[in-house]
């Protein structure tokens, strides 16, 4: 397998501004980086992994949540438009 193929992330979560970022690869390994510098193999750590997943998992659902409150917001926008005459 080439190096490049073997490191395709399946999952790639930082905190902390970038100073902590775990990735978990294509082959199943999972490693973190600090400051963007291989720190230390993470694969087999279940704890690491679940608490990375449900990083990611929070994050896409806040995100999730304000794109509905910008659409409804939006829609709100467009019914209150010149509705009252003022």
């Amino acid at each position: 397998m080439y190096l490049s193929q073997r490191y395709v992330p399946l999952m790639k979560v930082s905190t902390d501004d970038g100073k902590y970022t775990v990735i978990q690869d294509s082959t199943g390994g999972m490693r973190a980086l600090r400051y963007g510098e291989e720190w230390r193999d993470c694969t087999g750590d279940g704890m690491i992994l679940t608490l990375a997943q449900d990083l990611q998992d929070a994050r896409a659902e806040i995100q999730r949540l304000k794109d509905k409150i910008d659409d409804d917001h939006q829609y709100i926008s467009g019914l209150t438009a010149g509705t009252f005459g003022y």
